[in-house]
């Protein structure tokens, strides 16, 4: 929703995939600061400069592409069931 709202207020079309990745991934602010300030910081830190805002334009970029949010669905949520497993 966030991705074709700016991509209806923006002419340049890799704008609105940067900013719309730069809000999901801080839509995950909370759940990491939730985990106490001593693990919370760095991780919010390294998740807002570099972390998974790679990924969140890559998401935004299948849904631009496929005008369809359920590529990046799968994909996030394949992510967070088999990540524990790898990592």
């Amino acid at each position: 929703m966030i991705l074709a709202r700016l991509e209806r207020l923006l002419a340049n079309p890799q704008h609105p995939l940067v900013l719309s990745s730069i809000l999901f991934v801080s839509s995950h602010a909370a759940s990491i600061l939730s985990k106490g300030p001593h693990r919370a910081w760095p991780t919010l830190a390294l998740l807002l400069i570099a972390g998974t805002q790679p990924t969140g334009i890559a998401w935004g970029y299948l849904c631009h592409r496929t005008r369809s949010i359920w590529p990046g669905a799968i994909w996030h949520t394949t992510g967070t069931v088999l990540g524990p497993i790898f990592f």
